[in-house]
């Protein structure tokens, strides 16, 4: 029998977050999830705080690291990193529609995740007005504009962890037209 990757525990860790909340992640219900004995769990986790802290760690670093590695790498202007940008984080992921309002909801009531999702915020945030500046906005359209992006980003996982339908390219083509306007 092959041996359980660290990878599966945080899917399945993922997995009952999303569809229960933060207090359902616990190890006997994962250990059934996932056909395994507790000695599977600990082989990879000290702790379910272990696991917890993994969950949080894969998602700033999936969600926000290496999405940024990607549009820093792309060799494009920085409008059109911007434009990349608002494409790959807009786009439609049924997993991550269903785990950016989970961690949220999780922050909302733990001082860990809380602090961990301030510390990704200010990143994502700091990022976006960065990007903006390099195409020529004062640093203050930049902050306010980056701001106004996030809490669309935000909105929108949240829009369609409901089960609402996704903005559209024309709408995010011009999302990152306003976004870009140097006259407004």
């Amino acid at each position: 029998m092959a041996r359980l990757q660290r990878e599966a525990w945080v899917e399945a860790g993922f997995a009952a977050l999303c569809e229960a909340g933060v207090e359902d992640v616990r190890i006997n219900p994962l250990c059934a999830r996932l056909g395994v004995t507790k000695g599977s769990f600990y082989w990879h986790f000290t702790s379910r705080d272990a696991l917890l802290h993994a969950l949080l760690e894969v998602w700033e670093q999936q969600g926000t690291e290496s999405i940024i590695t990607a549009v820093d790498g792309a060799d494009t202007t920085a409008a059109q990193r911007v434009e990349l940008l608002i494409t790959t984080v807009f786009a439609e992921d049924p997993q991550t529609d269903r785990i950016e309002p989970a961690i949220r909801a999780w922050a909302a009531n733990d001082e860990n995740a809380a602090a961990v999702v301030a510390r990704v915020d200010e990143r994502r945030l700091a990022y976006v007005r960065d990007l903006l500046v390099a195409t020529g906005l004062s640093r203050a359209v930049a902050t306010h504009r980056s701001a106004l992006v996030y809490r669309a980003l935000i909105g929108e996982f949240t829009w369609r962890s409901h089960g609402g339908p996704p903005l559209s390219k024309r709408a995010l083509a011009q999302l990152g037209r306003m976004v870009l306007d140097h006259d407004g």
